[in-house]
């Protein structure tokens, strides 16, 4: 399989997740906000890395407190950037190096491959935060592991 094939089925294994697990959020959104927040924070990790490798730097709150819905909104457009872009990866761009200017100011420069690694990782821990507030808060957290959308035939 080719590296940017790899890719690939981890951009679509972490937004099936990703939904999956934004999906399961309805039944506790209300007495438990801050898996919500989290989750509006998965996707604004898209939203930041899109941009800085499309050249854009631009500044994002990391943890919106916003509603379901307005996440549900957030998500959907989030979801088409990256496929758009993951549709488009090529060989040579996992080589392509972004430099991006961090929190305290400081920059440093990062190969694509690696931004990608980090979102499925990153988004992969926040999934994990997000069960345990499902489940604290009376509700049934989703499984959405990787080995399961591969067995749906993904």
């Amino acid at each position: 399989m080719q590296e940017t094939a790899l890719f690939k089925k981890l951009h679509d294994f972490d937004m099936w997740a990703n939904r999956r697990t934004l999906d399961s959020l309805a039944q506790v959104a209300d007495r438990e906000p801050k898996a919500v927040t989290l989750m509006a924070h998965a996707y604004t990790s898209w939203q930041f890395w899109l941009d800085r490798m499309a050249g854009v730097e631009s500044e994002v709150d990391w943890f919106p407190e916003i509603s379901l819905e307005e996440c549900r909104k957030f998500a959907d457009r989030i979801e088409e950037r990256s496929r758009e872009f993951a549709a488009g990866l090529q060989e040579k761009d996992l080589e392509r190096e972004v430099t991006v200017r961090r929190r305290d100011g400081s920059r440093v420069t990062l190969k694509i491959r690696d931004i990608l690694l980090q979102l499925v990782t990153h988004c992969t821990h926040h999934r994990g935060q997000i069960n345990l507030l499902v489940r604290g808060a009376g509700g049934e957290p989703v499984q959405a592991l990787y080995i399961q959308y591969t067995l749906a035939g993904r």
